[in-house]
């Protein structure tokens, strides 16, 4: 059967609309005792040689004096004057000595080479400070050697922040500390993979202007900068793992990062993401256990969403104890085990969509001591038992969707106090029993399919009242013979009735009422004589199955009406005659089938 009306999931609501804050400003400031202005040694020779020549020159003056004792006298001070002087460097500008320097004895390990400068940073200076990031990061890093493989993201984020920030912060200064780990929690993702399809503004001074990053001052803080809150990378081409250290994004809100290729396990390190409250990783290729990860510690958690992965192991109870969750969205992946009797923790809970998961067990009756739970999905599951009775004290159940399971026993008539409901699925499992006087009080009732069961008596007679129902399946029961409904042709709403296999006998004359109809089944029923003309004035019907009855006479011209129709199969009449109007081969139907008692000159497999 086509199951194409799993309308009753619940989206996650979109991240809340955030204004990026005003940029940071940060105030930077250079260290004077970084730099040095280097001396080339050449340059320190040759002013030592002319020193030493002009000494010489003033030794030769002495020897040819012939002045008075005055005059000789005066000429000897001035020599000795400038002897002193430019022996001692005393003339020699920037390159001159302190006194004490000069008149201290010269070590024999003291070296005259002059230390390099650091105007432009040497590979020295670089690995020292690469040194200083690694062992600052390493004490607060998730992973025991996360800079072990200069490959790696952690090692590329870490070689940023030491060598390409502007920021240049520092791992020494206390007051950069916060600001060193909330960018780095950023760039093991940014680095992890570099297609994104949009990588707006990264690696910038503030992170906050970083595509897909929301910042906001949080409160009680001492530090002046903004703090991310918001990461989300939705539908951008991402490919690798999760970082552990993303869970260095301590004040983070919500953290999107689905519909994307992320493959490996849920870090445990998000146990502690104590203010997370939205976590959204659905339709990636994750694996690894769902209970590996504590989720007692995300006590802040509202909504979880791992659909669409290769998620395996099982609930666990930690899950359990985070109280303020919401959404628990696990559907379509490995997570096998039971529900534990202590979901009943979960008193704010409002959808359980643990559809095609490996599940099994029954559905606790602790489930309805939930107030707020509006959707339980656990279709295409191992799930079995019964559903329980204490589903009526659920007031505000809307949908419930039980296809595809072992569920077994009647529907419980409790379920008829569940005025909320407009979603009602058991489709394809193992159910029994009477199913009148259930939904008939269920004005808000929009789907309900029972088919492929084993429901007994009569099919309902009493939905009349559900005046919002848009779709009806109960084919392939074990219902008791019987004419259709006469409280169906007020169902003005329906779009879709499936009553394949039902042992109706006959249709009322008000079915023609249903104007809104778009599928109408009804084949291997015990209907039988003329084409009913109600069928006729269905004038929106797209699908139309009356085959394996006892339809007889010819196929009425009016069917032509009917000029919507994609698929009319009456094969399985062979008390059908005639020839099939030309004005119903104008309708151009793409899956038209009869048995060989009819001519069709536009029918679909007709080897007659």
């Amino acid at each position: 059967m086509k199951d194409d009306d799993d309308d009753s999931t619940l989206p996650p609501p979109p991240p809340p609309s955030h204004p990026h804050p005003d940029d940071l400003k940060q105030n930077g400031t250079v260290n004077e005792n970084e730099f040095s202005v280097e001396i080339p040694p050449t340059s320190v020779v040759k002013r030592m040689d002319k020193a030493e020549e002009r000494k010489a020159k003033r030794g030769c003056w002495t020897n040819k004096v012939i002045l008075g004792t005055i005059a000789a006298l005066v000429l000897l001070v001035l020599i000795i004057v400038l002897c002193t002087g430019f022996g001692t460097g005393a003339f020699g500008g920037s390159g001159s000595k302190s006194e004490n320097e000069a008149t201290s004895p010269k070590s024999p390990t003291d070296s005259s080479t002059p230390a390099p400068a650091a105007a432009i940073p040497s590979p020295t200076q670089t690995t020292g400070r690469e040194g200083s990031f690694i062992e600052f990061l390493t004490r607060s890093s998730y992973l025991p050697d996360p800079f072990d493989d200069e490959n790696s993201n952690e090692y590329k984020a870490m070689s940023f922040l030491a060598n390409d920030d502007p920021l240049q912060l520092d791992p020494s200064n206390e007051e950069d500390h916060m600001r060193i780990r909330q960018r780095y929690g950023l760039l093991v993702m940014y680095f992890n993979d570099n297609e994104l399809h949009d990588t707006s503004n990264w690696l910038t001074e503030n992170e906050c202007d970083w595509f897909g990053v929301v910042c906001e001052e949080r409160p009680r803080k001492l530090h002046q900068y903004e703090e991310v809150v918001y990461f989300t990378w939705p539908g951008q081409n991402y490919e690798g793992t999760i970082a552990p250290d993303v869970a260095f994004l301590t004040s983070l809100i919500l953290l999107d990062i689905s519909n994307n290729q992320i493959f490996g396990s849920i870090p445990p390190s998000f146990a502690d993401l104590s203010n997370l409250e939205g976590l959204y990783l659905r339709n990636n290729t994750l694996s690894g256990n769902f209970d590996d990860v504590d989720w007692s510690g995300l006590e802040r958690l509202v909504q979880l969403d791992l659909s669409e992965n290769f998620i395996g192991g099982n609930l666990g109870d930690s899950i359990f104890d985070v109280r303020t969750l919401e959404d628990v969205i696990l559907n379509t992946n490995y997570i096998g085990g039971e529900i534990p009797m202590s979901i009943g923790n979960l008193q704010q809970l409002r959808i359980l969509d643990i559809r095609s998961t490996n599940l099994s067990g029954q559905i606790p009756t602790q489930i309805a001591m939930i107030p707020t739970l509006t959707s339980i999905q656990v279709r295409d599951t191992y799930i079995g038992g019964t559903i329980p009775t204490e589903f009526g004290d659920i007031p505000g159940l809307v949908a419930f969707d039980g296809r595809e399971t072992y569920l077994e026993g009647s529907i419980p008539t409790e379920v008829s106090q569940v005025r909320a409901l407009e979603f009602f699925a058991v489709s394809n499992s193992n159910m029994t029993g009477p199913v009148d006087n259930i939904f008939g009080g269920l004005q808000n009732l929009r789907f309900l399919l029972l088919d492929n069961n084993f429901f007994t008596g009569f099919v309902p007679q009493d939905l009349g009242n559900g005046q919002n129902i848009l779709i009806i399946r109960l084919s392939n029961n074990l219902w008791s013979e019987g004419n259709f409904p006469e409280s169906y042709s007020s169902l003005v709403t329906l779009r879709e009735l499936s009553l394949n296999a039902c042992r109706i006998t006959g249709l009322s004359d008000d079915f023609g009422n249903l104007i809104d109809l778009r599928t109408l089944r009804l084949s291997a029923n015990e209907l039988e004589g003329p084409i009913p003309s109600a069928i006729t004035g269905l004038r929106n019907l797209v699908t139309l199955d009356l085959r394996n009855n006892n339809f007889s006479g010819q196929i009425p011209e009016d069917l032509s009406n009917l000029n919507q129709l994609e698929s009319l199969r009456l094969d399985g009449n062979s008390d059908l005659s005639g020839e099939v109007p030309q004005e119903v081969c104008d309708i151009n139907i793409v899956d038209f089938q009869v048995d060989c008692s009819v001519t069709c000159s536009c029918c679909n497999d007709y080897d007659c």
